[in-house]
């Protein structure tokens, strides 16, 4: 028998909440999210760990839980939270999902983006989530996310404003949107916001913290991932 091989696993626990509207049933989960924590640098510099998990758990805490998520091609999401003029009708945020937000989505979605907040101090691995809505199943994700998910051209197109979809970048957003034709590329949507305020304060800065606010005017992406096609 081969001698096992020591080493030290790192796991880190999340308790949250969302809101989803799948097959047009609005459905309010708890979840408990455990995701392996897997260190990019040799030896950790332990201020910039904390902040990148403070950047984690922030995202997690003030706007993955605020959200209303809801699945691209859902044309009656949209008819229900949005207005004719594309207005957010709700408090919440939003989230905007290439398929169904079921617990297995979440999972590989949250492995994306939580690896993107974190300042490359650290990846994450396996992803497993557990909400009070699954009969007791436990979902886990493990692999690489971009052999699932869109990629940007897949998911908006051509002209978008920015080269990764939300779930790949280092900022507080949740959904992407098509620009309008007159659209600046350069001046980035405010709901797209960066944590930067939230490192400085880390840091012993006063700059306050922001959170995006929800009144944005996306025009939804209608269909699946196949659109490009057709």
């Amino acid at each position: 028998m081969d001698e096992e091989e020591n080493g030290l696993m790192i796991e880190v626990e999340f308790n949250t909440k969302l809101i989803r509207l799948i097959n047009n049933s609005f459905i309010a989960s708890n979840f408990l999210i455990r995701a392996e924590l897997i260190p990019l640098v040799e030896k950790p510099n332990h201020d910039e760990f904390d902040i990148s998990m403070s950047k984690c758990r922030f995202w997690i805490d003030n706007i993955f839980s605020r959200c209303i998520a809801f699945y691209k091609g859902n044309t009656d999401a949209a008819k229900i939270l949005l207005d004719e003029n594309g207005n957010n009708l709700s408090s919440n945020h939003l989230m905007i999902t290439p398929m169904e937000p079921t617990d297995d989505h979440i999972a590989c979605l949250l492995q994306s983006k939580l690896s993107a907040l974190s300042n490359d101090q650290f990846t994450f691995g396996s992803v497993k989530v557990r909400s009070d809505s699954a009969n007791g199943l436990i979902f886990r994700f493990l692999g690489d996310s971009d052999d699932v998910l869109p990629s940007m051209k897949e998911w908006i197109g051509e002209r978008t404003y920015f080269e990764e979809p939300w779930w790949k970048r280092d900022d507080v957003s949740t959904l992407d949107v098509i620009p309008s034709e007159d659209a600046d590329l350069n001046d980035k949507p405010d709901w797209a916001s960066n944590l930067d305020a939230l490192v400085q304060a880390l840091r012993g800065s006063n700059e306050p913290v922001k959170i995006m606010k929800a009144d944005f005017k996306p025009k939804i992406i209608h269909g699946g991932k196949d659109d490009k096609d057709k």
